[in-house]
C-alpha cells in the first residue's frame, strides 16, 4: 500500500517529526536560499530610507505643520501702527469738520450725543451760539416759533429765580437783625413784583430775538449781521415790560454789552 502524503505547512497545522525525515536535501536548499533574499532584499538602502520615513518622530512633523506666531514686538508694533492711522483719520476728519463751522470751533457740548445732534442741526446757519440742551431744527416757521418759546422759559426762568435769590438773601439779613417775618420776606422775594418783572423782561427780550433773528435767517435765506440788527432793536422792546425808573438802567447796560 502506499504511503499517504504529509500534510502541508499552509493549512496551520505543525508538520509531524516523521514527516521531516521524507523531506530531501535538495528542498531544504532551496528553502533556505528563498529566506536568504529576503533578508537581503530587506537590508537595502531603499527599505532602510523608507522605514526611517515612516518611523519619523510625531513631534517634528507637528512643528513643521504649526504655523509661527508673531512675537509681542511684532504685537506691539502692529497695533501702534493701527492707532497713529487712526489718529491721523480722525484728525483730518477733525480738521475738516471744523472748516464747516464759524472760525473754525465747535459749539460747546459738541461731543455729547445730544449737543452734536443739535449742532448738526444748525450746521448749516454756521451759528456761533452755543449748543442748546433743548433745541429744534429751524428749518421751517413752526420751528423757530417752537425755538423761540424755549428760549424765552428757558431765559426768563433763570432770571427769575437769580433774582428771587438775591430777595430772599437781602431778606434774611433783614431777619436776622430782627425786622419783619420769614414768611413775608419769602412772599415778598418770590411773588414780589420786582423778580416777576426782571424775569419776563429776560424772557420776553430772548423770546423776541430768538424770533426775529431765525426768522429772517429763515426768510430770506441769509445769516448776515442785518438779521442780528433788526432781531436786536425789536428785542429791545422788551424794556417796556420794565418799570420807567429801571428802563434807563437796563438801556445803558445793553448798549455797553
Amino acid at each position: 500500500m502506499d504511503s499517504a502524503d504529509p500534510p502541508s505547512s499552509s493549512q496551520g497545522q505543525r508538520l509531524p517529526d516523521s514527516s521531516y525525515s521524507s523531506l530531501d536535501s535538495g528542498d531544504l536548499a532551496e528553502s533556505l536560499a528563498s529566506s536568504t533574499q529576503t533578508l537581503s532584499d530587506l537590508d537595502s538602502p531603499l527599505m532602510i530610507k523608507s522605514s526611517a520615513a515612516t518611523t519619523q518622530p510625531p513631534s517634528t512633523a507637528r512643528t513643521s505643520l504649526t504655523p509661527s506666531r508673531p512675537s509681542p514686538a511684532s504685537k506691539k508694533q502692529a497695533s501702534a501702527a493701527r492707532s497713529v492711522g487712526s489718529r491721523s483719520s480722525s484728525s483730518n476728519d477733525d480738521e475738516d469738520d471744523r472748516k464747516n463751522w464759524i472760525n473754525g470751533k465747535r459749539p460747546k457740548g459738541y461731543r455729547t450725543k445730544e449737543g452734536k445732534e443739535a449742532a448738526e442741526r444748525c450746521k448749516a446757519y454756521k451759528s456761533s451760539v452755543t449748543v442748546p440742551h433743548l433745541s429744534y431744527s429751524c428749518n421751517t416757521y413752526e420751528g423757530v416759533l417752537k425755538h423761540a418759546l424755549l428760549g424765552a422759559i428757558r431765559s426768563g426762568g433763570l432770571t427769575y429765580g437769580i433774582k428771587a435769590f438775591i430777595n430772599l438773601s437781602l431778606g434774611m439779613l433783614k431777619l436776622m437783625k430782627g425786622r419783619g417775618s420769614f414768611v413775608k420776606i419769602a412772599n415778598d422775594a418770590f411773588l414780589g413784583r420786582d423778580a416777576v418783572l426782571f424775569g419776563s423782561f429776560f424772557g420776553m427780550f430772548s423770546f423776541l430775538w430768538k424770533l426775529v433773528n431765525n426768522g429772517l435767517r429763515l426768510y430770506r435765506g441769509v445769516d448776515d449781521r442785518i438779521n442780528g440788527a433788526i432781531a436786536g432793536a425789536v428785542a429791545g422792546l422788551a424794556l417796556l415790560i420794565e418799570t420807567p425808573e429801571r428802563r434807563v438802567t437796563f438801556a445803558q447796560q445793553m448798549l455797553m454789552r
